[in-house]
């Protein structure tokens, strides 16, 4: 793993159940919204894009719900390195699909490639 990395501030945008996970293990900021919540989404983009620099290295995982309020940020940074942006489907996206077939699908949509998994 990159130095690069390791150095990166992780901020998480999600609801209760998505971000527990995160606040269990200590990792980053946590920033959680409930449901119908979405122009508080709206306010935590926007303070992230403040903090977002050339030279600020962040890691952005949001749940998947939310990434359309992201999408000026994607489009903004999409050449460069930092902010790395990670949409992730919550549980309610996963209870709804078969996780395996989910992330085959978004594997083959951004490497172009399809995977055969034994």
């Amino acid at each position: 793993m990159s130095k690069d990395i390791k150095k990166a501030q992780i901020i998480v945008i999600g609801d209760e159940v998505f971000t527990l996970p995160f606040k269990l293990t200590g990792i980053g900021k946590i920033y959680t919204v409930s449901r119908g919540e979405e122009n508080r989404v709206k306010e935590v983009v926007e303070d992230v894009s403040k903090i977002t620099l050339p030279d600020t290295k962040i890691i952005l995982i949001v749940e998947e719900e939310y990434s359309k309020y992201v999408q000026d940020l994607i489009l903004k940074y999409r050449f460069s390195t930092y902010p790395i942006i990670i949409p992730i489907p919550g549980p309610q996206l996963l209870r709804k699909h078969d996780p395996r077939k989910y992330y085959l699908d978004k594997a083959r949509k951004v490497l172009g490639i399809s995977i055969e998994l034994g």
